[in-house]
């Protein structure tokens, strides 16, 4: 890499660590005066540059979007306690649960063209890709923190599964937000455009473990084995093998490898996957149980501890629902025994005894 490509790389991450690291600029206030008008939020306001405001009249709170973190900084620092109409005011900055990691992004994608893919679901709170600490380059996936969750869910909605180039979108929702930029790098790789029916285990297990052995790497086991997932022991060693293995050449055919959503372990990742593309073929597989690993050589189930772990709690489960099953038949029978018993002594009653 010349110089220069090695400070764009640099800029680029730079620049991407930036905006994840901006400071929060929305803000939560309760304890609202009964009867307060729009307006008089709106003048509350209006020294801290807002550019959102929604009020809840219901609950007497209100939650705004200000012009930056520094803005919001200082409207916390001169409005929580204050007395405001007769009301000591409430204000916090108000946390983010729904930032959405992309993924399967293409590797050229630059920040103006992700940009450019998520505004049209609403404004963008912060919106970066992720960038390697190493190379400084992409690693084909970005987030995004919408101003609002409608937005973000609209976004999920229509870029999940949606196709650029030769990528087929992944939309997830991250399961916490890291406090560090490095918690958004992923353990976890997808690896896609296997030769027709794969379904060799052991080559794609020595193949993952040239460099660093995985701990999980499985094909997805469904009637187009078309994907598996290989999980690290920690997000270093997964790029080293995503730099050395794209492209990685079985047969004639050249795997795809791509990072999956950080955070999730590989089996959830790779149930996760499979759920969603069956959904799409309208061709579910797959049940309680999750699908074997095949031997290639005997052609049979290779055993696991957790596999051997959730197949006894399946039978412990089939095991107890027999037994309550065959319960509630015996009490059944007991009963339809006894109303049978009635109706016949019934029939048999002298009329006599009726009378009486």
């Amino acid at each position: 890499m010349n110089i220069n490509m090695r400070e764009k790389s640099r800029t680029f991450i730079e620049e991407s660590k930036l905006e994840f690291s901006k400071k929060c600029r929305r803000i939560s206030i309760k304890n609202i005066p009964a009867g307060v008008l729009n307006q008089d939020i709106f003048e509350l306001l209006k020294p801290y540059f807002y550019q959102q405001i929604h009020i809840d009249k219901n609950s007497l709170s209100c939650k705004a979007v200000l012009l930056d973190g520094t803005s919001a900084a200082r409207c916390l620092d001169e409005l929580n306690g204050k007395i405001f109409r007769g009301q000591r005011l409430a204000v916090s900055l108000a946390s983010c649960d729904f930032m959405l990691c992309i993924t399967q992004l293409p590797l050229a994608f630059t920040y103006d063209q992700f940009l450019s893919l998520i505004t049209p679901f609403g404004t963008p709170e912060r919106c970066f890709l992720v960038h390697s600490d190493v190379t400084g380059h992409s690693m084909g996936y970005g987030c995004v923190e919408f101003t609002s969750k409608e937005s973000s869910i609209k976004a999920k909605n229509q870029l999940n599964g949606f196709k650029i180039q030769n990528n087929v979108l992944q939309v997830h929702w991250l399961d916490s937000i890291p406090a560090e930029y490095s918690g958004l790098y992923s353990s976890c790789l997808l690896l896609e455009d296997l030769p027709p029916g794969f379904k060799d285990q052991h080559l794609l297990i020595d193949v993952f473990s040239q460099f660093v052995s995985p701990n999980f790497c499985q094909l997805a086991q469904c009637p187009q084995n078309d994907f598996a997932v290989v999980e690290y022991a920690d997000s270093s060693m997964a790029e080293e093998s995503w730099r050395k293995l794209n492209g990685y050449r079985i047969g004639d055919f050249p795997l795809k490898v791509s990072f999956c959503v950080p955070g999730p372990c590989g089996l959830v990742v790779l149930n996760a996957l499979r759920a969603s593309r069956d959904l799409k073929r309208g061709n579910p597989c797959g049940g309680l149980l999750p699908t074997p690993v095949m031997d290639h050589l005997t052609n049979k189930p290779i055993s696991t501890p957790m596999m051997s772990h959730q197949k006894d709690q399946l039978n412990q489960l089939n095991t107890d629902n027999f037994a309550a099953v065959a319960s509630k038949e015996s009490q059944v029978q007991q009963l339809l025994s006894a109303l049978q018993s009635r109706y016949s002594e019934s029939q048999t009653m002298n009329p006599q005894d009726l009378e009486g």
